[in-house]
């Protein structure tokens, strides 16, 4: 089977559509596509999808994710990272460990920010980066997102030209934007920071122990050996095995009618989706809310067959 998901390990100074790029070469296909997109700057965990699949990329990286950053703090760029230019600066010499960690525990929970111009978000129908470029400054309105858990795993402080920095792991929800955030720290400490590094080490269920360099894939004869399937990208997610006669009627659009086990799977389900898969008469995978209230609409299904 040629449908499935790689989890790449981008390199610093690609974007993400230069993976999918690099990679419909690789796998000589063309319905090649990614989740979670990171800036050039950064690297880590990139889940994307072959064939079919690509439909389920969003099931796949459901969950939070984790990153963990290189912040430097005292002086302001244009991007928020180490590739703007440098806008300001102020001196931040005597920052301590112990304030930090006051600093950024203040920031766990709901939390607000406002999108920078170098993010991806589309407003009257250009992405904001794309305004940046031209120069362009858009005013942005503030989103809300979740940060579970943030944590100083090592400080620097001030040395001879040397401003303080830290290392600082990250984990939070879809939306949020690392770089705001250690501005947003810095801004509440009175000061400016950038990102100087920036690595994913989670997206979603699939961890950077998963992923596989392009470099690695490019030098294999069948780089599908390191697919991983729909079903074990999908495997955080409770499961129901279709009889053939129910594979039919969820090929054909029409409502599932689970049996006493299955409803019981769906009950018991602590995900918020529910993966359900058949082989007859034709192999799929669909996607149904957990909270189904009565109705087996299917969310999403993939032909798993269909290249």
């Amino acid at each position: 089977m040629s449908t499935g998901f790689f989890c790449i390990d981008k390199p610093e100074g690609m974007t993400s559509h230069d993976v999918v790029s690099r990679l419909r070469r690789i796998l000589n296909m063309k319905k090649v596509g990614h989740s979670g997109t990171l800036d050039p700057m950064a690297t880590g965990v990139l889940v994307v999808g072959c064939g079919p699949s690509t439909r389920l990329l969003d099931y796949v990286q459901a969950g939070v994710k984790e990153y963990v950053a290189h912040v430097v703090f005292g002086i302001k760029t244009s991007s928020g990272d180490v590739q703007g230019e440098i806008v300001d600066t102020c001196d931040m010499n005597s920052l301590t460990r112990e304030e930090l960690d006051v600093a950024v525990s203040k920031f766990i929970g709901t939390i607000s920010q406002i999108p920078p111009m170098v993010s991806a978000v589309k407003i009257g129908g250009k992405k904001l980066y794309e305004y940046e470029r031209e120069g362009i400054v858009i005013e942005r309105e503030p989103r809300e997102t979740v940060i579970e858990s943030i944590e100083v795993e090592d400080f620097v402080p001030a040395l001879e030209g040397v401003a303080p920095h830290a290392r600082i792991r990250v984990v939070c929800h879809a939306g949020t934007y690392i770089r705001t955030l250690a501005e947003d720290i810095a801004a509440a400490l009175g000061g400016y920071a950038h990102l100087d590094e920036l690595r994913r080490t989670r997206n979603g269920y699939v961890s950077q122990d998963q992923c596989v360099s392009l470099e690695r894939l490019k030098e294999l004869d069948d780089p599908f050996s390191l697919m991983i399937t729909p079903a074990q990208a999908l495997s955080h997610l409770a499961f129901v095995e279709l009889d053939d006669m129910q594979t039919l009627a969820v090929s054909h659009g029409k409502t599932l009618a689970l049996n006493d086990v299955q409803q019981k799977v769906f009950d018991e389900s602590t995900s918020e989706f529910v993966m359900v898969s058949g082989s007859v008469p034709r192999e799929l995978i669909a996607i149904y809310p957990q909270d189904t209230s009565g109705e087996f609409r299917s969310r999403c299904v993939v032909f798993l067959d269909d290249l």
